[in-house]
């Protein structure tokens, strides 16, 4: 999802897996900080300028890379450390 309010935008993208692309137009710049406790859990995968780059990035990045890193930072990391 590509959004710029991270309590509703992000929140939904994080409740259904999908990416979450923080555009920085819009309400984007000040809704990375606005209530950020009630969304601290869905961290964007990507923070873009503007939709134009948030697209491209999703045009480039590499699926099973980005997937394989996910699994590896949240589910054997994190819990490797407690």
């Amino acid at each position: 999802m590509i959004g710029d309010v991270g309590r509703t935008d992000m929140l939904a993208a994080y409740s259904v897996g999908a990416f979450k692309i923080l555009v920085l137009t819009g309400c984007g710049k000040g809704s990375f900080y606005l209530d950020r406790e009630a969304w601290k859990d869905a961290e964007p995968d990507y923070i873009a300028e503007n939709l134009l780059e948030a697209v491209q990035w999703l045009l480039n990045i590499d699926i099973l890379s980005f997937w394989i890193n996910l699994v590896l930072k949240y589910f054997i990391i994190d819990n490797l450390l407690f």
